[in-house]
């Protein structure tokens, strides 16, 4: 009964992950290893689906934010047939030691989500 249990969690598990979207964000330009209130960072969002009928809209991605505001963002460029990009302009607002946090969100499949911090 173990062995049963276990193998259908190894294959929900492995389709769960199949479902997903592929998320990546990288700080363009060089990223430091501490930020200041009020100073700009600017990122890029690459959103891949991994499963070619994604009934999600790549506008429909929601972005959330910890200490940090959104100041601009381009329009979703498709990059090949699966993948898309955005970049995206924030501005700090957090005070030195607050946490800073965005996190980019796809409600497709598993519920994909990545995120990147930084330090202030």
């Amino acid at each position: 009964m173990k062995r049963l249990f276990l193998t259908v969690a190894i294959v929900f598990l492995s389709l769960t992950a199949v479902l997903a979207c592929d998320i990546s964000i990288t700080v363009q330009g060089q990223q430091k290893s501490k930020y200041k209130t009020g100073e700009d960072i600017i990122l890029k969002v690459k959103v891949t689906t991994i499963h070619k009928g994604c009934k999600i809209n790549v506008a429909d991605t929601k972005f959330n934010t910890e200490g940090l505001k959104i100041i601009s963002g381009t329009d979703w460029v498709k990059v090949d047939d699966m993948s898309w990009e955005r970049t995206i302009k924030l501005q700090v607002t957090a005070k030195s030691g607050e946490k800073v946090k965005f996190g980019v969100v796809r409600p497709c499949g598993a519920m994909t989500e990545e995120f990147i911090e930084f330090k202030v």
